[in-house]
């Protein structure tokens, strides 16, 4: 019963949505896939609980104002009205820093949160990337498998027509057919991959049940491999990671020095009007309290958590240090790869070039009726086709990943 209650669910859902632009460009897949992304919008509360604990955190601060109204009747030995009205206000005037360690720690979350939200959106947007890139790889192939597929039929066919005229032998045509059903099976894999892709992508865009159908091949230009060094300083300046993990130190260290002033007295002021139905001698229409509150033994408190504070520094410097080194080691071999996909790029242009080439000349041979093979030479160009996209698509989606890593991907912060 659940099953079949989803399973509407998922179709009036699937059916209130737009259908998918078609044919579906890369930047409306994009855009499509922010709107349903569940990491978007997970690392979106985590920013509002961070700026929810930063309000929090200033509220020790404020002035706070009660108010309290009690009717009560009191036997002293006869009843008596006993009724109050009473208004406090409340501020502390400085803890010595404490409160203002604490915000500054509660602000280093918010940044860090912040950078995580440009890092989730890039993320997303390398996913999009690849699973759009794969589709258009996966139809590539598919044609390939295609072609070739067919070409190995036609021989198979050609050779039964030649066997019923008696040119050839059943085991000649065997051999001829064994080659085309493992065409067919690579072909049906193909279409498999195909549909597959599809739904990755329609999953990342939200609409699992619209799987998308023609898209708009991307091209992007050429360009020289860019230097490493260049590269590095802009990952350094701009990555978000790396400005979220320096925020965490940034707030481990204010929380560290608040937990070093713990131990520090705190100035309050409080203020107090009333009115009584009875009065007493403890009982004031006006009152005002200037209190200064020392700690004096906390039984090891304050001490445990300045050393909880001091391991938690240490933590995060670690992973400051990890994160640094890690993306030396990235960008230096993205930027490697790219320099091996340039000399890739060129040929597997040449090898386009070459097979269009021998695909025309197959044509006229075959106008000529001299040669019959032209969907063999079709196939060698399909199956170029899709290397080449295949070169190209990974060199750009390493330029993408460069650009996240230096946190220019997209809109940014």
């Amino acid at each position: 019963m659940l099953g079949c209650l989803l399973g509407g669910l998922l179709a009036e859902v699937a059916l209130a949505a737009d259908p998918l632009p078609d044919p579906l460009s890369l930047e409306q897949a994009l855009v499509l896939a922010e709107e349903a992304s569940p990491a978007v919008a997970l690392s979106a509360s985590q920013l509002e609980i961070a700026r929810a604990d930063e309000r929090l955190a200033a509220v020790g601060d404020r002035l706070h104002v009660d108010a309290r109204l009690l009717a009560q009747q009191v036997r002293r030995p006869d009843w008596e009205d006993d009724s109050l009205a009473e208004v406090e206000l409340r501020h502390r005037i400085t803890d010595f820093g404490r409160t203002s360690r604490r915000q500054a720690a509660a602000a280093g979350h918010v940044a860090a949160r912040e950078w995580e939200m440009v890092d989730a959106r890039q993320r997303l947007r390398l996913e999009v990337m690849d699973a759009f890139f794969s589709v258009i790889l996966a139809d590539l192939r598919y044609l390939a498998e295609n072609e070739s597929m067919t070409v190995a039929f036609l021989r198979f066919d050609r050779a039964g027509e030649r066997r019923d005229l008696g040119m050839l032998s059943d085991i000649e045509v065997g051999e001829l057919e064994d080659p085309f059903r493992v065409e067919l099976d690579r072909r049906e894999a193909s279409d498999r991959e195909r549909r597959l892709a599809r739904a990755r992508l329609a999953r990342l865009m939200g609409r699992p049940e619209q799987l998308p159908g023609e898209l708009v091949v991307a091209e992007f230009p050429d360009s020289e491999p860019p230097e490493y060094k260049q590269v590095l300083q802009e990952v350094l300046m701009g990555n978000p990671a790396l400005k979220a993990q320096y925020a965490r130190v940034q707030a481990a260290e204010a929380r560290l020095a608040a937990e070093s002033a713990a131990g520090r007295p705190v100035l309050s002021v409080d203020l107090e009007a009333g009115k009584y139905a009875r009065v007493t001698g403890n009982r004031h229409d006006l009152r005002a309290t200037l209190e200064l509150a020392v700690p004096l033994v906390r039984g090891g408190e304050i001490a445990a958590g300045r050393q909880r504070a001091r391991a938690e520094l240490q933590a995060e410097n670690a992973l400051l240090r990890d994160t640094d080194q890690r993306l030396h080691q990235t960008v230096l071999e993205l930027v490697q790869r790219l320099e091996v996909l340039s000399t890739r790029v060129e040929s597997a242009r040449r090898r386009v070039a070459n097979r269009e080439i021998a695909l025309d000349a197959a044509r006229a041979r075959y106008d000529l009726e001299m040669q019959a093979d032209l969907g063999n030479n079709a196939a060698r160009l399909t199956e170029a086709q899709w290397n080449m996209q295949k070169v190209l698509y990974e060199r750009a989606a390493i330029r993408a990943t460069l650009d996240a890593l230096a946190g220019k991907l997209g809109a940014g912060k």
